[in-house]
């Protein structure tokens, strides 16, 4: 199952930017034309136009957007240029400054109120999540962003995150869950007449039945993918589902189809220097020789496998690779090179063990490091927290203060109104203004608890207004008569 995960996991959606030269030149012209707050998002392209070409480049790129953040004191805004700067350094590998920077960003946009950026942020610590194999992290972020972006209606977020919810779910084996969001992602895309997002789901619907040991049903679903690529001359999505094709060919045992498309799927990778599909590709050809009994071409294919593996850094393809031709070698009964590239093989597989520990080290480290940031920054965040609320309950204790000195004025007022000449009229509607206001200065000081328990309904609310409004009534009559019968005395 491992093995199949593996291949499974490398051939589920991708996506990567090319941007040429005049690109580049295009945002330049771009940013050049905006204020400073508007450049941040054409910063993230501009890094992504040259990140793998010019690292001096790309550094100025992410200070110039870090130069704009520290500058920007509106909370909004804020955390809009968090989240961009965590897309440049999560671009940029950079992984735990981003899960910080999001962090940072989320905080922000969970005070302000901004559901459509919170579930953005979500969803992209998902991603940096799966992408370090951290399955059961990256699905609790994933599960909160799909909650909020479904419950606002957030299409774009909505289906993003459903389809990597389906693509987690695969990676961890657990076919059913994984088709189940696969096929909601696959009805939003059509709703919205998406051609790629129609295309890659069904693409990915194919490979779950593929791995579900269902191939009749893989094939409906890659054969409906392939015609949707073909229809709009996509090519990446030609040559994913080509390569997916010849796997279930492979496993449907109709070698001539397979070959037929894992070469064409090669030719296409090739033509658009996809270094990974091209290796993908060749790999499973060599696969494909070796079970059909074609031990020179196997061999030959093979040894083009570790040319690119070599040449790209992919180092489980090139032990998958040497293994191959160790097997081979000696099956052959050519010993020494059997045993050569056994030896080849065993120290990529070390290497590979060895950086695997070591990044799981670094990784309990930066935990350990992020954990104490984060907690002075909870630290940090409670205690600013804390005094403006501090600042508020002053601030209210000392308007409640001067509204109660004005009623008791207004009372002594009135009672002393009595020794002074005034008309009736004019007696009553003194009275009438100060239990107003004493009215309204008890529906402010009770308002909360009210609010708390009546629930926020509308009805009860009323009601405790009844009951406060009844006891006042009395006193406001008593005061009217004793005022009046002073004033006619």
């Amino acid at each position: 199952m491992a093995k199949k995960t593996g291949i499974l996991l490398a051939m589920l959606l991708m996506s990567y930017f090319s941007f040429s030269e005049s690109k580049e030149d295009s945002l330049l012209a771009v940013v050049n034309a905006q204020v400073e707050v508007e450049k941040i998002p054409t910063f993230i392209l501009l890094f992504k136009a040259v990140y793998r070409s010019d690292v001096s480049k790309s550094a100025e790129y992410l200070a110039k957007a870090k130069a704009i953040e520290e500058q920007n004191t509106d909370s909004v805004l804020k955390a809009k240029i968090l989240y961009n700067l965590g897309l440049l350094e999560a671009h940029s590998s950079n992984y735990d400054e981003a899960i910080k920077t999001f962090r940072q960003a989320k905080e922000i946009a969970t005070i302000t109120g901004d559901s459509v950026i919170l579930a953005d942020i979500l969803n992209n610590i998902g991603i940096i999540f799966d992408d370090k194999a951290e399955y059961p992290e990256a699905l609790k972020y994933y599960n909160e962003a799909y909650v909020i972006s479904k419950k606002i209606d957030y299409t774009g977020g909505y289906v993003a995150v459903t389809t990597n919810i389906g693509t987690i779910y695969a990676k961890q084996g657990e076919m059913k869950q994984a088709l189940v969001f696969f096929k909601e992602a696959l009805i939003i895309h059509k709703s919205l007449n998406r051609y790629g997002g129609i295309g890659n789901s069904l693409n990915n619907i194919g490979l779950v039945f593929h791995y579900s040991g269902q191939p009749d049903s893989a094939l409906v679903y890659l054969i409906k993918a392939r015609a949707v690529w073909e229809k709009h001359k996509d090519q990446k999505g030609m040559a994913m589902t080509y390569n997916n094709l010849g796997s279930l060919y492979i496993k449907k045992g109709e070698t001539e189809k397979a070959k037929m498309f894992l070469k064409k799927s090669l030719v296409i990778c090739y033509s658009t220097d996809d270094n990974f599909g091209v290796t993908q590709n060749l790999n499973q050809l060599s696969s494909l020789y070796i079970s059909i009994g074609e031990r020179d071409s196997a061999i030959y294919i093979t040894k083009m496998v570790v040319d690119s593996a070599k040449k790209y850094s992919l180092k489980l393809n090139l032990k998958i690779a040497y293994e191959k031709l160790a097997v081979l070698y000696e099956e052959d009964e050519n010993y020494p090179d059997a045993l050569s590239y056994f030896k080849l093989y065993t120290a990529t597989k070390d290497s590979i063990f060895n950086e695997s520990k070591s990044k799981e080290i670094g990784k309990l480290e930066a935990n350990y490091e992020f954990e104490k940031q984060l907690e002075e920054e909870r630290r940090l965040v409670e205690s600013k927290k804390t005094k403006l609320e501090n600042e508020k309950s002053r601030r209210d204790n000392l308007q409640y203060s001067g509204i109660f000195v004005f009623v008791l004025i207004l009372f002594a007022f009135v009672f002393m109104s009595g020794k002074f000449s005034m008309r009736p009229k004019l007696a009553e509607g003194l009275i009438f203004f100060t239990f107003l206001l004493v009215f309204e200065f008890c529906l402010v000081l009770l308002d909360p608890f009210i609010e708390n328990w009546s629930s926020g309904e509308p009805l009860y609310k009323l009601l405790f207004n009844a009951i406060l409004a009844a006891l006042i009534f009395p006193l406001h009559a008593f005061f009217e008569s004793s005022l009046k019968k002073k004033l006619v005395k």
